[in-house]
């Protein structure tokens, strides 16, 4: 993977805090970070090279230029004092021939943005996070997946979502194979058909993010809990849109639930903020 990243909209942001300066470079530190291991660990197949003409996205243009990348980002900024969330975002524009996103852009709460060393781990996996979304974590996306092996026509909408009900609790679904295989052998049950997806919040949040209740620290679930596990189920995933290839190192063992058998999907969490 060869990811660039665009920083003058950040860079020109004029913030009001008293250390604005000093978040913002901590995000762009951490966003190198996010680079630098996608770039070692993820192989995307299409464009070795991309071309833009002045399009825009959501408030964002991106500059008449071709670049030397495969996947092009835009970070923006703002401060929202209100805000809980630290980072949004998602992708722009797709390959015509296969689909895959080629542009995002992401937008970072430098409000949120905390300085101290301690503090890089969360703010580290918050933009690995989105930048996952770029790539296509989301419902949205999901529908378009495509097959390397049928010249990347899209695949048939019923082996990638469908729904499910846990304990009178309804959930979009991933039914996708790898993910299915890689979830059996990971809860030891052989009769897991559906993996549960986010059920509340709003656009951007809802089937978009895996269930926290049944999927905690990963990390695509909807809150960034340290310590964050980038899963082999996330990239299973991910590969299935036949965009991508990730090295297997890049995994990291999730452990919670592991062995749970299949009750783990059967049963809802006595706790009310999940079911």
């Amino acid at each position: 993977m060869n990811l660039g990243i665009d920083y003058s909209p950040l860079d020109n942001f004029s913030s009001s805090l008293s250390d604005g300066t000093a978040r913002k470079a901590t995000a762009k530190q951490m966003l190198e970070t996010v680079k630098l291991h996608l770039n070692a660990y993820t192989q995307i197949f299409g464009l070795p090279s991309l071309a833009f003409n002045g399009e825009t996205c959501d408030t964002a243009q991106f500059p008449t230029q071709t670049v030397n990348n495969n996947l092009y980002v835009i970070i923006e900024a703002l401060e929202d004092q209100n805000s809980q969330t630290i980072a949004s975002a998602g992708p722009c524009f797709s390959d015509t021939q296969t689909g895959r996103p080629i542009a995002g852009v992401m937008t970072i709460n430098l409000v949120l943005i905390n300085t101290a060393a301690m503090n890089r781990k969360e703010t580290y996996s918050v933009l690995l996070h989105e930048m996952f979304h770029i790539l296509g974590f989301s419902d949205t996306v999901f529908a378009l997946f495509r097959d390397e092996n049928a010249n990347y026509q899209q695949r048939s909408l019923n082996t990638l979502m469908s729904t499910m009900t846990i304990s009178s609790t309804t959930f979009s679904s991933v039914v996708m194979q790898p993910s299915l295989d890689n979830a059996r052998n990971y809860y030891s049950c052989s009769s897991i058909n559906g993996l549960p997806l986010e059920n509340e919040g709003g656009q951007g949040t809802q089937n978009s993010h895996w269930e926290t209740a049944y999927f905690q620290n990963e990390l695509m679930n909807p809150y960034a809990d340290i310590p964050t596990k980038l899963s082999e189920l996330t990239l299973k995933t991910m590969e299935y849109s036949s965009w991508y290839r990730f090295n297997t190192q890049a995994a990291e063992p999730l452990v919670w639930g592991q062995g749970d058998g299949c009750s783990h999907f059967t049963e809802c969490p006595s706790t009310s903020e999940f079911c």
